[in-house]
């Protein structure tokens, strides 16, 4: 059992995080949607890093799968804990993807908009 336990065990994580990093990153689209049409041009700066992030782990994370497929032996490999993984992974998806939506709607009705430096005038 014990030798076995990395065949189930990391396809399973390997998928998880592959499934939560897409569906984060599939959440951050409306946000950043959001987040333009209201000109929060810094906000709007880094949540798009945090989208190139979530974008470029889940394409890694499908890398990795792949890699450690041809890296195991073919009786190592289970590819139940992976399915198993994706069915956790999409019920837990429905939850996280507005999540980033609503968080950014948060920080934008909070947000005070930043007034000028004394001695500095905008029109």
């Amino acid at each position: 059992m014990l030798p076995q336990l990395p065949g189930i065990l990391v396809p399973f994580l390997i998928a998880f995080f592959q499934v939560i990093t897409a569906a984060l990153a599939i959440g951050l689209i409306p946000a950043l949607w959001n987040i333009g049409s209201r000109k929060h041009w810094m906000m709007f700066t880094r949540w798009s890093i945090f989208f190139i992030i979530f974008v470029a782990a889940a394409f890694g994370l499908h890398t990795a799968m792949t890699s450690w497929r041809t890296w195991v032996t073919e009786p190592a490999f289970k590819k139940s804990g992976m399915y198993f993984a994706y069915f956790v992974g999409l019920l837990l998806a429905f939850f996280i993807i507005p999540e980033p939506k609503r968080i950014a709607r948060e920080r934008m009705r909070h947000e005070r908009r930043r007034l000028p430096r004394r001695g500095y005038h905008v029109d």
